[in-house]
């Protein structure tokens, strides 16, 4: 829907192996009625074969906390997604930025991102660079869930800004 986030064999391939899968599917599960939509339109498939699940919180966010290895900051704020445009983050960054600068937040606050590089990962390091947050901004890259569960439990505020999923 948005080919500008892809890299050109993606935009290439994934409409050809998505209509694809949707043919070979007996049941599509997915998170949203809007995308539910989507699919019917894109894949021309009848919507009793798609279900609708929609998101929940995960049982281990109430169990106790476990040690983990990281060192996590005394405060900070997480975004948990894979690295690339369409989920982004260079919006998150410059609201960070501009929190620090009008001092809304204490000036040891961070903001830790956990997840993989994906495609045209390198204007976000960069843009971080460019507004000097090397040490406010911290990337994680993959965390197991089980460490997952402790850096959610003490985040101050989680951001989640997708352009589109």
């Amino acid at each position: 829907k948005f080919p500008q986030y892809f890299p050109y064999k993606a935009r290439f391939f994934y409409p050809f192996t998505t209509r694809l899968a949707l043919s070979k599917a007996k049941l599509v599960a997915t998170t949203s009625g809007q995308i539910k939509e989507e699919l019917i339109e894109f894949g021309r498939i009848k919507p009793e074969k798609i279900a609708v699940l929609y998101p929940s919180l995960n049982e281990s966010l109430f169990k106790p906390l476990k040690k983990g290895s990281l060192k996590l900051p005394k405060n900070y704020l997480l975004t948990i997604s894979t690295l690339e445009p369409r989920k982004n983050l260079i919006a998150g960054i410059k609201a960070f930025e501009k929190l620090l600068k009008e001092r809304s937040l204490p000036a040891d606050f961070q903001y830790l991102i956990v997840g993989k590089q994906g495609w045209y990962y390198q204007d976000l390091l960069q843009q971080v660079k460019t507004l000097g947050l090397a040490e406010q901004v911290r990337f994680l890259g993959y965390v197991p869930d089980e460490e997952l569960e402790t850096i959610f439990k003490h985040a101050q505020a989680f951001l989640y800004l997708s352009n589109y999923e």
